[in-house]
């Protein structure tokens, strides 16, 4: 379930366990923070909200703070942050304490509401996490879809009191390199970047394109585009200035290099899953590519033959071999892959 289930709970009745699981920390403490200021008033918090550090905290502990009944008010939290009972390796439980939380799961308090909340990846399979999903809510905080997403960077432009049309958000989106399943970028650093370019216009309402060019740094993924676009043309010379502008703007030749692989690698799983007969929707979903980066590269297919995909994969793999094995110069040497691919096609 997504967050959307946890924000109609907060509106209509908390349910007595949670689990919350996924990267995105920020839109967690958000969603903790609303049901907070709903379920437990300012001036009874010392009493009726309870934090523990589940890496420290005994499942005694945790327990014995769910059965206490809330001091002044109907519901009692607790928070468990940093659970580790549901990994799938080295859980900090041991099988007594495991047994009693399964205990517990099954006559929960009913005004206490209990909160485990997980940094890293949980096991479904677990005992104790099918016992959450079955008397309360698995929730998960992952990246948000495309929709969802442009929906809550248009409310946050407006909370800093500004506004943004259609198409520059969309331009807003793409260059922000967030919904892609590689890319690193959480709401945290999206946030970052949409407050500092609100703040700056000081005498105007809308943000335009330049504003997003001044302070979103452009996605590594568009300007590897280009040189493999510029590969595509046998414009070499295009492709090694474009590889030099990223070293300049201090990108790491080694990225640059398997950023150079990966898209190659793309290009032959999208042409062959092309020529087989599946849709860009469906070939987005086989290769957790977003739809956006599909459609992008398919525009590159008819540049390149399968031979020549391989080919050109070929010498990837030796390069890097190469450089991971002797002292070559790995500029020197992508330098080379670049202009070797260009004369081939």
């Amino acid at each position: 379930m997504g967050f959307e289930t946890f924000d109609k709970d907060i509106k209509n009745g908390l349910k007595p366990l949670y689990l919350f699981y996924g990267q995105e920390r920020y839109l967690i403490d958000q969603f903790i923070d609303k049901m907070i200021e709903v379920y437990v008033p300012d001036s009874y918090r010392d009493f009726n909200l309870v934090t523990f550090d589940g890496e420290k905290a005994t499942v005694d502990e945790i327990i014995d703070a769910c059965e206490t009944v809330p001091f002044f008010n109907d519901n009692k939290i607790i928070l468990v942050k940093n659970a580790t009972f549901f990994r799938n390796k080295k859980p900090n439980l041991t099988p007594g304490g495991e047994e009693r939380l399964l205990e517990y799961f099954k006559t929960p308090l009913e005004s206490t509401k209990l909160f485990f909340i997980s940094n890293q990846a949980i096991d479904k399979r677990k005992k104790i996490t099918k016992a959450i999903q079955k008397e309360g809510r698995l929730i998960d905080f992952g990246k948000l879809n495309q929709d969802i997403f442009l929906k809550w960077v248009h409310k946050k432009i407006r909370q800093y009191g500004k506004d943004i049309e259609r198409s520059t958000l969309n331009y807003l989106k793409d260059r922000m390199a967030y919904l892609g399943k590689h890319d690193s970028k959480t709401l945290l650093d999206v946030d970052n970047e949409l407050r500092m370019i609100c703040s700056s216009l000081i005498n105007r309402q809308h943000v335009e394109k330049e504003d997003i060019d001044k302070f979103v740094k452009k996605p590594l993924d568009a300007d590897i585009f280009m040189m493999v676009d510029a590969v595509g043309q046998k414009k070499a010379e295009k492709a090694i200035l474009i590889m030099h502008e990223l070293l300049t703007r201090g990108e790491p030749i080694q990225v640059i290099f398997t950023m150079i692989c990966r898209q190659f690698r793309l290009l032959k799983k999208i042409k062959m899953l092309t020529t087989e007969g599946y849709n860009q929707a469906t070939i987005s979903k086989l290769l957790g590519v977003h739809p956006y980066a599909v459609k992008n590269i398919s525009s590159q297919l008819h540049k390149f033959d399968d031979k020549v995909l391989t080919d050109i994969l070929v010498k990837c793999s030796n390069i890097d071999y190469k450089m991971k094995s002797t002292a070559i110069d790995p500029v020197l040497a992508i330098e080379a892959l670049i202009i070797e691919c260009s004369i081939t096609i």
